[in-house]
């Protein structure tokens, strides 16, 4: 068997003279989306409360060194972005920020005090760039492929300190958290492994709703498939339907 070194699957921009690799990530930046409080309070329950309470959560106090305090950037950002200014104890990927971004007429569980800032590059990107401009723009990172093999070891019974040794490849270096271990069994492995797959998925376009949506975790009344169009239907001579997110995971058998 040939082995081979992991690597992230990148790619890097050209200032949008031709493309932007902007366009291949979600929510990079403080103002362009929030962490769910469902995840919010997994790295920090003690100060993220689900659902989001009215008026907002404090900054968090989080042992995962992705959230640690919530600090970023510096104080000439703190009107625009609520945020507090970076500490030595800031998280790599995510960060606090007083500001509800959301109209919440729209609902609660829009809002949230986090962050994902993990790809943002604000204050090292060219001054004719944004964000992603010149990239690098992660596509798959090794991560990816690292926990779905831990998750393959799981569920087959197969070897649990090789589970647990890939799951601590983020867990442990990028979280800075206890170390998975074979003896937390199967039921252990897999909270620690889904935990990982919430946080370092984040960010990767579609992954983290299928990945959600496979293990039947998503929110009540979200789409799990999207109906074909009605004019692609007709074209096909096929009968027009539609399909609402409490319904069964499948479609129904076409007649």
């Amino acid at each position: 068997m040939l082995a081979c070194t992991p690597f992230d699957f990148s790619f890097v921009g050209d200032g949008c003279t031709a493309w932007c690799p902007e366009m291949l990530s979600w929510f990079n930046s403080m103002d362009t989306g929030r962490v769910s409080t469902r995840v919010a309070t997994m790295l920090d329950p003690a100060t993220q409360k689900h659902p989001w309470p009215a008026g907002g959560n404090p900054r968090p106090n989080s042992a995962d060194k992705r959230l640690g305090d919530g600090s970023f950037g510096n104080a000439d950002m703190v009107p625009g972005f609520g945020n507090f200014p970076k500490t030595a104890a800031a998280g790599t990927d995510f960060a606090w920020s007083s500001q509800a971004a959301f109209n919440s007429a729209r609902g609660d569980y829009h809002q949230s005090n986090i962050a994902h800032i993990r790809y943002d590059l604000t204050g090292t990107q060219d001054p004719s760039g944004i964000y992603f401009a010149y990239g690098p723009a992660p596509i798959i990172p090794a991560a990816v492929n690292d926990l779905l093999w831990a998750e393959a070891l799981i569920r087959t019974n197969g070897n649990l300190a090789t589970a647990a040794s890939l799951i601590n490849k983020t867990r442990v270096t990028r979280g800075g958290l206890a170390a998975a271990l074979a003896g937390d069994g199967a039921a252990g492995l897999t909270t620690k492994l889904q935990y990982e797959q919430e946080l370092e998925l984040m960010g990767l376009g579609p992954i983290p709703y299928f990945n959600r949506r496979r293990i039947d975790g998503l929110l009540a009344g979200t789409p799990r498939e999207m109906p074909v169009p009605a004019k692609e239907l007709g074209v096909f001579g096929q009968t027009l339907y539609t399909w609402g997110g409490a319904s069964p995971a499948n479609s129904p058998t076409p007649p």
